[in-house]
């Protein structure tokens, strides 16, 4: 979500930190469009954020910088060091052409380790609130392709939420538990998750999980978009990029999923 300007040196700076985060990589000019803020406000500010690691400057433009790497791995307890982890987001993203991620499963919460997108998916994104840093697991999950890689080892979690009631979101929305469930076990069979306009309307995903050392569901892998554009049928695209991701040893925060395929 854009951070509003409120006039202070630190609203102005997470709103320019803000605007590259979603764009990816961001020059001067569309900073400042982005933000709404003066240029020589964006360089002045920006440039104290690349002296200070949060960003970095190259030819290119704006992009996010160490510093930030440094804090999300140690949000996520160290498990996702960006080095290791975002030239295989990056790799998905460029075979797909989709807007890509990994999420860091904490609890039933997702926290965003890392995005991959081209300049009009990170306009469509922002023209939508921006990438959202994190999500808290709700009865809407079990509608899109991430929540059912987290749900689909935890049966007595999905009961609990069927409990609350399906609020049906668009036309294509499952509207069964059945079918829900089947959708489910699709994901234990074949290591991901397949979801076209059933959360929003216009958009699909498909996501697979990764695991940790054990077998636990530590992280989810993904590539979304809108509906047409992403390469759905290429479900084995993003099961190579699990297995690839699972491979470094993780401690993993407890979640009972394990397939042999992610």
């Amino acid at each position: 979500m854009a951070v509003p300007d409120d006039g202070s040196v630190v609203g102005r700076a997470l709103a320019i930190t803000d605007a590259v985060a979603v764009a990816g990589v961001a020059t001067l000019g569309q900073v400042a469009r982005s933000t709404g803020l003066p240029k020589a406000t964006v360089h002045r500010v920006a440039h104290d954020l690349v002296a200070r690691g949060v960003l970095t400057l190259d030819d290119a433009g704006y992009a996010l910088g160490p510093r930030l790497g440094s804090l999300g791995a140690r949000r996520t307890g160290g498990r996702w060091p960006a080095s290791d982890v975002m030239p295989v987001v990056q790799e998905l993203h460029d075979r797909s052409r989709s807007m890509t991620f990994l999420l860091d499963v904490d609890g039933w919460q997702l926290v965003t380790v890392g995005v991959a997108m081209d300049r009009a998916q990170a306009a469509e994104v922002r023209r939508r609130g921006g990438w959202p840093a994190q999500t808290r697991l709700t009865a809407d999950d079990l509608f899109t392709a991430a929540g059912r890689v987290l749900l689909a080892g935890s049966p007595d979690v999905v009961e609990g939420l069927l409990r609350t009631g399906l609020r049906v979101r668009t036309p294509h929305s499952s509207r069964s538990a059945v079918a829900l469930w089947r959708q489910l076990a699709r994901v234990r069979d074949e290591g991901a998750a397949v979801e076209r306009d059933e959360h929003s309307e216009g958009w699909c995903c498909v996501a697979a999980g990764v695991t940790g050392p054990d077998g636990e569901l530590a992280g989810i892998v993904g590539m979304c978009g809108r509906s047409g554009s992403v390469p759905v049928d290429r479900t084995r695209w993003v099961v190579d990029a699990a297995v690839e991701l699972s491979r470094p040893a993780r401690p993993a925060p407890g979640r009972g999923y394990s397939s042999s395929q992610a």
